[in-house]
């Protein structure tokens, strides 16, 4: 079930989780549709054109399970093989088996990072190659051109990246807008050095729109941060690869 431009199946009740899916999904050349429930989805999935159902468990009414063991049901091979991959805050043992009792394929963790949902959705879908993000750091100025300097500057600022994207999960999970207004000024020395406008811009919007409780004002810059820094994590991690296997680290 590969094709040149596959059709994907969002299942999801979170406006800023379907965005922000979504935006990456269409980066990769993927066409998506979205449902917002299940019961949304179950009449969707009829016209048998999707090639992945990706599907969020926690949903009123048709939750996930239920969605999928009702799609499993349906009398055609389509319903039984159609790959169906789950949103789920938990890896276990126990989860995994559940999962796969309900007819599931495989379960992504929630929250999601770029490269994980892409890795997960290509092992299902062909997908084309993408390229590398140019990054914009002046490794000349903050680390004077020495090769365990600039990884070691990577690794940090990767570090800085991982510590603020769990600072905006957490508040956009609890309401509070501390964490990530705490942690974006923490880490914006970081921000200053990786030299992506658009990356700041996308934070200060955030915190504006945090602080005015405006979580639908907030979704389209929560998006932009996300892939920025998806694409920023993939770059730094592919340089530091490379620097490493060039010249191996004593």
């Amino acid at each position: 079930m590969k094709k040149k431009h596959p059709k994907v199946l969002l299942v999801d009740d979170d406006e800023i989780n379907q965005l922000v899916a979504c935006t990456f999904m269409k980066k990769w050349g993927i066409t998506v549709s979205t449902a917002n429930d299940g019961q949304k989805a179950l009449e969707l999935i009829q016209s048998k054109s999707f090639d992945l159902v990706i599907m969020d468990l926690q949903m009123p009414e048709v939750d996930g399970y239920d969605c999928t063991r009702r799609i499993r049901s349906m009398h055609d091979s389509y319903f039984k093989e159609i790959p169906i991959l789950v949103f789920s805050a938990s890896s276990s043992i126990d989860s995994k088996k559940r999962a796969n009792e309900f007819g599931m394929t495989d379960i992504l963790n929630k929250p999601f990072r770029q490269e994980e949902l892409r890795a997960k959705i290509g092992q299902y879908l062909r997908l084309p190659s993408q390229d590398f993000r140019p990054l914009k750091i002046d490794f000349a100025l903050h680390t004077d051109g020495e090769l365990p300097f600039k990884i070691e500057l990577m690794q940090m600022l990767g570090d800085n990246l991982v510590e603020l994207r769990a600072s905006l999960e957490e508040s956009l999970k609890s309401g509070d807008p501390s964490p990530f207004l705490n942690t974006s000024h923490k880490v914006a020395s970081a921000i200053t050095i990786l030299n992506e406008p658009d990356m700041g811009s996308a934070i200060e919007q955030i915190k504006k729109y945090m602080k005015q409780h405006d979580r639908h004002a907030m979704a389209e810059h929560v998006s932009r941060l996300h892939e920025i820094m998806d694409d920023v994590t993939r770059a730094m991690e592919h340089e530091i690869n490379v620097l490493q296997k060039g010249n191996p680290m004593p």
